[in-house]
């Protein structure tokens, strides 16, 4: 019967969500009104996927800095 503040947040989408490993999905936001900014990073689904591309990992690393940079 209680709030989840997690959940108003995510569904509001006021907040930033780092999420990694396979078939993780990263939520990035500036959460600043009318203006705000959102992208969404995907991981690859399955474990093996993501293993073997770490340059999908390295991308996701640099559009996190490149996010927050401007």
């Amino acid at each position: 019967g209680a709030e989840c503040l997690y959940n108003i947040c995510e569904m509001s989408e006021l907040c930033t969500i780092l999420a990694f490993g396979a078939g993780a999905a990263s939520k990035l936001t500036d959460g600043q009104g009318e203006e705000s900014r959102m992208v969404r990073l995907f991981n690859p689904k399955y474990p093996e996927d993501y293993l073997r591309r770490p340059e999908k990992r390295q991308a996701h690393r640099d559009a996190v800095a490149a996010f927050y940079d401007t």
